[in-house]
Formats: C-alpha cells, structure tokens, sequence
C-alpha cells in the first residue's frame, strides 16, 4: 500500500487523514456510525471508527473518525513502517513549521471546507465527534490524535487542533471515546 508523504524539517508525515477500516493484522475495526453504538463503544473502551455525516456535495475523502482506543489497539492501526504521532511530534512539527509560533498560518477555503497551509499536511477541517456520538466543528477545526494519554486523567488523551479562524495550532485534551481524524508519521 502506498501513501503520499510530506517531508517537513526531520519529519515524514502521511499526507492524508487516514481511511483505514482494519488492523495492521487483518481484523476488522469496529464500524459505529449510531450514537448509540459510538457511546457504547465509547462507555466499554473498545476501538471503534465511523464515517462523516453525509454532507451534500462534498466531493473529497476526509477519512474517518476514529476513538482512541482504535489508535492504540495492540493490534496497531498505523501501516507497517508507519506510526501514530506523539504529542512531542506534533510539538517538533510546529516548531519546524513556525518556531516556537502559536501561529499555523492556514488560508480556508470556506466554500468547500477545506484548509490550506504551507506544507499541506492539515488539509481537511473535519471536526470531531463526541463520545455520545454528536458531530461536532466541521470545516471550523480538525481534530488529531496522539499517542499519549493525558496523566492526570486516564479517561483523556491529548490531540491537536487546527483552527480556520485563528489560523493556529494547538494542543488539547479529550475524551477517549470521542473521534478524532488521524495522520500517521514515521
């Protein structure tokens, strides 16, 4: 399986929000697009993904929503070769991008929801869905996974957030059970 890749500084990072649908072994990954199913998943820490609300006229693949225990399922969902990103990766590629900036400058094309930037990497603003199963900011944010739990609380994990109207990018915590896009870097 072949991915497009972004090289920025030291780093290679997968060019797409990822779409995969098994385990690095072959298994399936729980399919949940009800909110009752997501909760549930949600509720019982098992790994689950779900798709995008239709929405009219979109013509580009966002990927999927994943919760955090899909991410960090022993069975592995990054392709061989490929790995979830820490939260220290999303530190170092902000720093390459920008320094020690706040600022990720991004231009938004509102009218089809899609966020540019200099290194094309956080190209879909996809928003999230919550681990009751609403979904949340789409075309405002996207949403990514790390790999790291948040160590006051082991409910959360922490991601980071690309903004379309402070241009920036952020780190944060969230639920577990909430669904978060994913790149994969290696």
């Amino acid at each position: 399986m072949s991915f497009s890749e972004l090289h920025i500084g030291n780093q290679v990072w997968m060019s797409e929000n990822s779409d995969i649908i098994t385990f690095r072994n072959g298994d399936m990954i729980p399919f949940t697009n009800s909110p009752e199913d997501w909760l549930e998943a949600s509720n019982n820490k098992l790994p689950a993904y779900c798709d995008y609300p239709l929405i009219e006229g979109l013509k580009v693949n966002y990927g999927k929503l994943y919760n955090w225990y899909a991410i960090n399922d022993l069975r592995g969902l990054a392709p061989e070769g490929w790995r979830i990103p820490t939260f220290k990766d999303f530190k170092d590629l902000k720093n390459n991008i920008h320094g020690n900036s706040e600022n990720f400058t991004t231009n938004v094309d509102n009218s089809r929801k899609i966020s540019r930037n200099e290194t094309n990497l956080f190209s879909f603003l996809g928003g999230t869905r919550d681990f009751k199963g609403d979904f949340l900011n789409f075309g405002e944010f996207g949403f990514w996974w790390t790999s790291d739990e948040y160590n006051i609380n082991p409910l959360y994990a922490y991601g980071f957030d690309v903004n379309s109207e402070n241009n920036s990018l952020f780190s944060f915590y969230t639920d577990k059970g909430d669904g978060l896009s994913v790149r994969f870097i290696r």
